[in-house]
């Protein structure tokens, strides 16, 4: 939990207000789940997090009630808090309800999308590649990578006009990252699905839907079965 008690020792100026505080501990402990700090399965301490984060009990409760209702804590009789499990049957169901929401909106992005979408796209591919040639596996470099990712990910459908599917689409994308860091080392992903010149996002320059979306479904199968037989290794029986 260093880094995490870092982040909030390291606020500037006065204590903020409670819900500030909350929000930035609800942030410190969500990082720290989606990267596995937090193992899955784990039980999560509320007084440990108030002290590492020097936030009030009420102040972790209420983040990890938020994080409850994203799927990355759960809330047992009896045990309290807990990281969400993982397992091999919940990641195939989260991969197959994840691929068709991104379908959804990627489509609904390319629809609407214009010379600008295509510039932060491009931007985007190009930071993302950037922190896998620089990753080493320091902290630090794993932190710029999922940034990284996420942006992509996030300008890939940054014009989809749905935001029922869009917030469906965070949910759905936070539980990947978490199975995704679990599993897979990152400097083993260098696909060309993040370059502006290869396949995937030519489909999506030029508007063909159909190409994309297909190229779409191929990449996240393709990291579906590289989780699925990580997790195999991984798990007990």
């Amino acid at each position: 939990m260093t880094n995490v008690a870092a982040t909030l020792e390291d606020r500037p100026g006065p204590p903020a207000a409670e819900a500030n505080v909350t929000n930035m501990a609800y942030e410190a402990i969500r990082r720290d789940l989606l990267i596995c700090q937090l193992a899955p399965g784990a039980r999560v301490s509320v007084l440990g997090l108030s002290k590492a984060l020097r936030a009030s009990q009420s102040a972790i409760r209420e983040a990890l009630s938020r994080l409850t209702a994203e799927g990355l804590v759960t809330l047992e009789p009896n045990r309290g808090f807990i990281v969400t499990p993982i397992s091999v049957g919940r990641f195939a169901s989260l991969s197959k309800a994840r691929t068709a929401i991104d379908a959804l909106c990627l489509r609904d992005s390319i629809a609407a999308s214009d010379v600008e979408f295509e510039v932060e796209l491009v931007a985007a591919s190009h930071r993302v590649l950037r922190r896998l040639e620089q990753m080493d596996g320091s902290e630090a470099a794993i932190a710029q990578y999922v940034g990284a990712h996420a942006r992509f990910h996030e300008a890939l459908v940054s014009r989809c006009s749905n935001p029922w599917l869009l917030w469906m689409r965070g949910l759905l994308f936070a539980q990947s990252v978490r199975y995704r860091n679990f599993c897979v080392p990152f400097a083993r992903d260098k696909s060309d699905f993040y370059s502006a010149e290869g396949p995937f996002l030519r489909a999506v320059f030029r508007k063909d839907s159909d190409a994309a979306e297909n190229l779409l479904i191929k990449q996240y199968e393709r990291v579906c079965a590289l989780i699925s037989a990580r997790l195999t290794e991984l798990l007990p029986d």
